[in-house]
């Protein structure tokens, strides 16, 4: 695992955002959504690393943020909060209804960031996972040894050897970033 993991990212170039809405549900409201928002970044800043902004930093530049919705899910944000998060630039991914379509995307969109940026650029990149699935262990193991930064926003089920793979100081459960009576349930 890179040096990058245990110090703060000198000159954060990317923050990259992979948000698992079946595992980690979006607030009701345009309101909650924007206050959500602003708590993910708040955490995103203080553990990437004292003394700057991660979300400044990353402004104007090299910033993606996405979440999975799968078609016709029961977890996909309400209209009010779809249109609060497409104006906070979160970019909505739909994708097939079938067990796993949302995972698979968010994997083979991991896989492409990897695959596109330089060593230089990776250990420069903070990747945060929303999820609380532990399927995505592996999208954890491969940024930590590309040299990223990796935070997680996990699930309340997800396992302790799941959220084991990020430091605690990187790592919040997502229910602490969404207003209790503003979340939407996740599914069982």
């Amino acid at each position: 695992m890179g040096a990058c993991n245990s110090a703060a990212v000198a000159a954060p170039v990317s923050l990259d955002i992979y948000w698992d809405v079946e595992n980690c549900g979006c607030a009701r409201t345009a309101k909650g959504a924007a206050e959500m928002h602003a708590r993910l970044m708040d955490f995103v800043t203080g553990a990437a690393g004292a003394g700057h902004s991660v979300v400044e930093a990353t402004a104007r530049g090299a910033r993606t943020l996405s979440f999975y919705v799968p078609a016709r899910s029961s977890a996909a944000p309400r209209p009010a909060a779809l249109k609060a998060l497409d104006t906070l630039g979160w970019r909505h991914v739909a994708v097939s209804p079938k067990p796993g379509a949302a995972d698979l995307a968010i994997q083979r969109d991991v896989d492409a960031m990897l695959a596109s940026a330089t060593p230089a650029l990776l250990r420069r990149r903070v990747v945060v996972v929303v999820s609380g699935d532990s399927d995505f262990a592996a999208c954890v193991v491969r940024c930590r040894a590309a040299g990223c930064v990796v935070l997680l926003a996990h699930g309340a089920a997800s396992s302790e050897t799941f959220r084991g793979l990020v430091p605690a100081a990187r790592r919040v459960a997502w229910a602490s970033l969404v207003n209790g009576d503003e979340a939407d349930p996740s599914p069982p």
